[in-house]
């Protein structure tokens, strides 16, 4: 019973350990791959002028000038 316990007690960890390299490197590779297909969708400097922010601020300041 006692060489159980042990035996439980050194493969515990390494299963673990591996796990958590198994997952990470899912994680890695799902980001990547995300990356590359956000790359692929760039948006021409005309469109990024006319984000939310430029909006917010043109509006902030046509009503903070009236």
């Amino acid at each position: 019973m006692k060489t159980i316990n042990k035996r439980i007690f050194a493969i515990v960890p390494i299963i673990a350990f591996a796990l958590t390299i198994v997952i990470s490197n899912g994680i890695t590779r799902t980001i990547e791959h995300r990356r590359a297909a956000t790359s692929d969708q760039s948006q021409p400097a005309d469109e990024t002028l006319n984000g939310s922010y430029s909006n917010l601020i043109n509006t902030f300041n046509a009503s903070s000038t009236r």
